[in-house]
């Protein structure tokens, strides 16, 4: 009963019926059932998500009293939802008040700040949280390089994401598909097209994938700086890496050329497009057939 209670309880947090998933804890209490951390903690997660951190700390308040004893996911789903909120003082108060009980934040929470503090432009408290970090003892992992390049990248810092790259990997660490991807979203927000198909360019070299969210980025720039045609190129790009576009990639390319008054160019585009779907859904459905005569001839001995 109370596992699947508690199953039921992520469901509605994540369905974003957090009144029902009151109801839900009080329930259990009438049917004798105590809610243990897990389910308290699926509440908490539900409230910070949303911002709601009044309610969040009432939970936390009703676990401590419930003799619940706050572990390191439920100070970080609270740091974690302050810095969603872009309330940074409150979430930088819970670390300290992790330090001054004599516990150490972990690197997922000093990353929650240094995201939160990048996202407002503050580099200066991003640092300081770094170096706090640092003098807590706890070790620059990939994660906190990531956040790192991708914070320097987004505040037009290209300089600092690249040398935080480097020196990434003079510390023995591989950058993966994520240090990449954060550098290409910071480049196309601030239009440096060339640049980030550079960086593709550059993860090819290094072995890292690269995946229809990185092309993705930076098509979406591109249609967000309204140049339809190098958006058609970097498809190209894509199919080269055998990746296949998404439609609606192709549909925000038309839309642009239809924009801009282009209509023949969106009908050659959107001409093309389907085209090649269909000539992807028959390549599929002989794919089906040709598993089906396989498993078919396995089922007679042959």
């Amino acid at each position: 009963m109370l596992v699947f209670t508690t199953r039921s309880l992520l469901h509605l947090r994540s369905t974003k019926k957090i009144d029902k998933a009151e109801d839900l804890i009080e329930s259990m209490k009438q049917d004798n059932i105590n809610p243990n951390g897990g389910t308290y903690s699926g509440l908490l997660r539900g409230y910070a998500s949303e911002g709601m951190m009044e309610k969040a700390v009432e939970i936390v308040t009703t676990m401590t009293n419930a003799g619940i004893v706050p572990n390191q996911q439920t100070y970080f789903n609270l740091i974690d939802g302050y810095v969603r909120a872009q309330q940074m003082q409150e979430a930088k108060d819970v670390v300290e008040q992790i330090k001054s009980d004599g516990g150490m934040p972990t690197n997922q929470m000093y990353q929650a700040l240094m995201r939160g503090y990048f996202k407002q432009g503050d580099i200066e408290a991003a640092l300081n949280v770094l170096e706090d970090m640092k003098s807590s003892g706890n070790e620059l992992d990939v994660r906190i390089y990531n956040t790192l390049i991708s914070g320097y990248a987004s505040n037009e810092r290209f300089d600092d994401a690249n040398n935080t790259l480097e020196q990434m990997k003079e510390n023995g660490i591989t950058p993966n598909m994520f240090t990449y991807s954060g550098l290409v979203r910071g480049l196309c927000r601030h239009e440096k097209f060339d640049e980030a198909l550079e960086t593709v360019e550059t993860m090819k070299e290094t072995g890292v994938d690269r995946t229809r969210q990185v092309y993705g980025i930076i098509i979406s720039g591109l249609i967000k700086a309204e140049q339809p045609q190098k958006a058609l190129d970097v498809i190209t790009i894509m199919k080269q890496d055998s990746i296949n576009p998404l439609s609606f990639m192709y549909s925000d390319i038309v839309s642009l050329f239809e924009k801009q008054g282009d209509e023949t160019r969106a009908r050659e585009v959107a001409d093309a497009a389907e085209q090649e779907r269909e000539s992807f859904l028959a390549a599929k459905e002989e794919r089906r057939n040709n598993r089906n005569s396989q498993k078919q001839q396995g089922d007679f001995g042959f």
